[in-house]
């Protein structure tokens, strides 16, 4: 999967042929038939593939509240846990340049569209829960929006990775996560020191 994500992530889906994949992984485009029934098909598990790691962070806050975790801090960690996913996992990184700016989005990969349409939900989701349980709490306004505040959190991430995708020298996501999601809490009223 590693491979076909690189090479997809190198020469965008249009431009990938199964051959390109086979021969960079050294074997025949028939034993990739033999797993996948298309380029569609391996297209779309290299990319549920690549998106794992967000699922992972979204099932850590809810294992965090459990936990009785500050909200506030659960939150700020899944930032965090992004901003080192995007800088530190090479295949995570390539799964995001693949789908946000190597793929044109054509009926043929409607499930694509409709997966990252679900990770959408799912993050807006699982931060809004978040900021209702800091509401509970006192760590976030009483007067916040909370599915606002779950669409702002998200429109920073996506926001900053497209940013930092496009050009990496414009800031070191090591240096300036943390102020970056400090800001983005502290415009939300949530003290963070």
């Amino acid at each position: 999967m590693s491979t076909a994500l690189a090479i997809f992530a190198r020469r965008g889906y249009a431009a990938t042929r199964l051959a390109d994949v086979a021969d960079a992984m050294g074997v025949t485009r028939g034993a990739i038939y033999g797993h996948f029934a298309s380029k569609q098909e391996l297209f779309l598990a290299v990319v549920r593939k690549s998106q794992d790691p967000i699922y992972a962070l979204l099932a850590e806050v809810e294992r965090e509240a459990a936990a009785g975790v500050s909200p506030r801090a659960s939150l700020r960690g899944m930032m965090l846990g992004w901003c080192r996913l995007l800088r530190e996992d090479p295949q995570h990184r390539a799964g995001f340049e693949l789908v946000m700016t190597k793929t044109t989005f054509v009926d043929e990969l409607e499930e694509l569209y409709e997966r990252e349409k679900q990770l959408t939900r799912d993050v807006i989701r699982t931060v809004t829960r978040t900021v209702e349980r800091g509401q509970a709490v006192g760590e976030f306004p009483a007067g916040l929006n909370p599915r606002d505040a779950g669409l702002t959190v998200y429109l920073h991430l996506m926001g900053l990775t497209q940013a930092w995708l496009f050009n990496p020298a414009l800031f070191s996501l090591a240096r300036r996560a943390e102020t970056l999601a400090d800001a983005t809490l502290g415009g939300l009223g949530v003290q963070t020191a």
